[in-house]
């Protein structure tokens, strides 16, 4: 049986890692931890747990791991146009986040405010559960973003009221909201203006067959947005963003039905793998139509693409 107690929650907060990046990796994942932690007490209360607010003496100060030098405003010492990368790297020291080719660094503290805060406790049968209620601490994230040329192209400073140990985690100190925008970014500028876009995709598949036969529903994901774009299809999957160049695609077939009664659109690249998609509307159904829709702008854009490709040839 699953137990979530309060000793576990102080549990949380013990660091066993001697780096200030292991322990901050820790602090990140800490929110992953609690909502598992949420759950389990979410299923005590639905089996008829009672809920009662407990106080708990918070200590004040930076949280264990957690730099203390990144202030309530951007540092005069980083300035934009002058200061370089490496200048940077001297005076605030190792970032606790990079993006692709150091493109930004990231330094976050986070601050316990300290007092008596309130814990929601509860029990039920061999099963004690307490969560967090409130925000407990300050963060403060400090992104220093780098031009080409090395030098500083912007500073901004985030400052959150969170809780590291509970429902509303402090933002990553790794960035990892900052790589998926990046990544976002970079997708739609491959893809280039988008003419078609879509809520997400109730169903997608790669499939290496030859003939591009389906291979079933098993082998689907869900996903978020989906959009046709001039240069490229761009869709999101699991939180990272991938697109399929316009390019590399040797046929969009006639839309499929497949089990459990699915209209799935076939598209067939010119490595000879084939993939099978269904997109979702902002609202209404989905069903034949909305799939020959999505299918007829991705055949319009293919041949737009060849027609001026064609046109600069002559």
């Amino acid at each position: 049986m699953t137990s979530c107690s309060i000793s576990t929650t102080k549990g949380f907060c013990k660091n066993t890692i001697s780096s200030r990046f292991g322990v901050r990796r820790n602090l990140a994942e800490a929110p992953r931890r609690w909502q598992a932690l949420l759950g389990t007490c979410t299923a005590a209360l639905l089996s008829g747990c009672i809920m009662v607010p407990v106080p708990y003496s918070h200590h004040a100060g930076p949280e264990a791991g957690s730099r203390a030098n990144v202030g309530d405003a951007a540092p005069p010492t980083v300035v934009r146009g002058e200061t370089t990368r490496v200048q940077v790297l001297m005076k605030l020291g190792e970032p606790d986040g990079r993006g692709d080719g150091d493109s930004w660094f990231n330094y976050e503290s986070i601050e316990n405010r300290g007092g008596v805060q309130w814990l929601a406790a509860g029990a039920v049968v061999n099963t004690v559960g307490a969560i967090s209620l409130g925000n407990w601490d300050v963060s403060r994230r400090l992104t220093i973003r780098f031009s080409a040329d090395g030098t500083v192209s912007d500073v901004s400073l985030q400052q959150t009221k969170c809780n590291q140990w509970g429902a509303i985690p402090c933002p990553d100190p790794r960035g990892s909201d900052l790589v998926a925008e990046d990544a976002k970014t970079k997708a739609f500028a491959s893809a280039g203006s988008i003419t078609k876009p879509y809520e997400g995709f109730w169903s997608f598949v790669e499939s290496k067959h030859s003939v591009c036969e389906y291979p079933g529903s098993s082998a689907a994901v869900r996903g978020g947005a989906f959009g046709v774009g001039e240069q490229a299809i761009v869709w999101e999957e699991a939180h990272v963003w991938r697109t399929l160049p316009l390019k590399d695609i040797e046929e969009v077939r006639p839309v499929e039905m497949h089990w459990p009664r699915v209209w799935i659109i076939p598209i067939k690249k010119r490595d000879g793998t084939c993939m099978f998609v269904t997109v979702l509307p902002k609202s209404g159904i989905v069903g034949k139509g909305l799939q020959e829709e999505a299918r007829a702008a991705i055949a319009a854009r293919i041949d737009a693409l060849t027609s001026t490709s064609g046109a600069s040839n002559r």
